[in-house]
C-alpha cells in the first residue's frame, strides 16, 4: 500500500500512478493508515504543509505513524518506507529526522533485546 499525504500550497497533487492512496487531511491518513493495519509493505510520501484547513501537517502525521505502528514491531513481516516530497525545507528535515530517530530507536532496542536472550541463554 502507498499513500500520499499532500497538497501543494492547497492545491491538491495528484498520485503517481493507480497503486497510490492520496490522503488530503489528517483523518483521510490515519483511516487509511489504521486500514491497512500491517497488510504488507508501507510507503508514506509526506508533504509537510497539507492546507489552510488542515490542522495536522506532515510533520504531526509521521510522529502518529511512529506511535501506531510502536505495538505491531514485535510480529514486523513488512516494512515500511517514509518519503518526504515537501518543498518547505524546514518541515522536509524536521519530518525525515523524526523518521530517522524513530528507525534508530527499533534498531538499538531490538539489538538491545538480543542481547538480552543471549545474556540468559535465550529465556
Amino acid at each position: 500500500m502507498e499513500y500520499l499525504a499532500s497538497t501543494a500550497m492547497g492545491t491538491p497533487r495528484t498520485a503517481p500512478d493507480a497503486t497510490w492512496t492520496v490522503c488530503r487531511n489528517g483523518d483521510e491518513f490515519r483511516a487509511a493508515v489504521t486500514a491497512w493495519a500491517g497488510k504488507g509493505d508501507l510507503t508514506v510520501s509526506f508533504d509537510h504543509d497539507l492546507g489552510d484547513e488542515c490542522v495536522d501537517t506532515g510533520y504531526t502525521l509521521v510522529k502518529w505513524l511512529c506511535e501506531y505502528l510502536a505495538p505491531m514491531m514485535d510480529d514486523c513481516p513488512w516494512n515500511v518506507t517514509v518519503v518526504v516530497h515537501s518543498a518547505n525545507p524546514v518541515g522536509a528535515k524536521n519530518i525525515r529526522d523524526y523518521w530517522e530517530w524513530y528507525a534508530g530507536f527499533l534498531e538499538t532496542a531490538a539489538r538491545e533485546l538480543l542481547g538480552f536472550f543471549v545474556a540468559h541463554g535465550g529465556r
